[in-house]
């Protein structure tokens, strides 16, 4: 069993710039043993660009396996 983390890092307005280095965070969360999965960019903003951006790390648990329960996902004609 997995568990994630998800860091967002927000882009500057004017610039595209990430506020915080993404090279430092993937080297600080691999040093507590997360392994990185994906850099993920949602979809753009007025001008055509992103605002921001999530790192997703993934890690053995540490918690002991137990069975899997369903989860519920909302269907969209449901919000």
């Amino acid at each position: 069993m997995f568990e994630y983390k998800f860091v967002r890092v927000e882009l500057r307005f004017f610039s595209g710039n990430p506020e915080w280095d993404y090279h430092e965070i993937i080297e600080k969360y691999a040093l507590d043993g997360w392994r990185l999965v994906q850099i993920f960019a949602p979809g753009t903003g007025i001008y055509g660009s992103a605002r921001y951006f999530e790192i997703i790390f993934e890690r053995e648990s540490q918690r002991e396996k137990t069975a899997v329960e369903p989860v519920f996902i909302p269907d969209r004609a449901t919000r």
